[in-house]
């Protein structure tokens, strides 16, 4: 029964990081890609460009959604606490 507990906390825990990365993660790729694609049409050879704009972009979501998503790890948390301390 032990492992199946372990396994069902690993389980949601890997949900819930993936709730809280995978957006900002998707984002930062497509605004890498686009960068890149704009960069290739108009062979400007600025690395740093596409650097700042997503870390500006990735700030600027959190700050817009960052409570909502990270509500899942903040339940996850809650449940494996009160699941563990008696």
């Amino acid at each position: 029964m032990q492992s199946d507990l372990l396994f069902d906390f690993i389980q949601r825990g890997f949900i819930a990081t993936i709730f809280l990365a995978g957006p900002l993660l998707l984002i930062a790729a497509a605004i890498g890609f686009s960068f890149a694609l704009f960069q290739s049409l108009t062979q400007i050879q600025d690395q740093a460009l596409p650097q700042v704009v997503k870390i500006l972009v990735i700030v600027l979501v959190l700050f817009l959604l960052g409570g909502v998503m990270a509500n899942p790890f903040v339940e996850f948390t809650a449940s494996t606490f009160s699941q563990v301390v008696p």
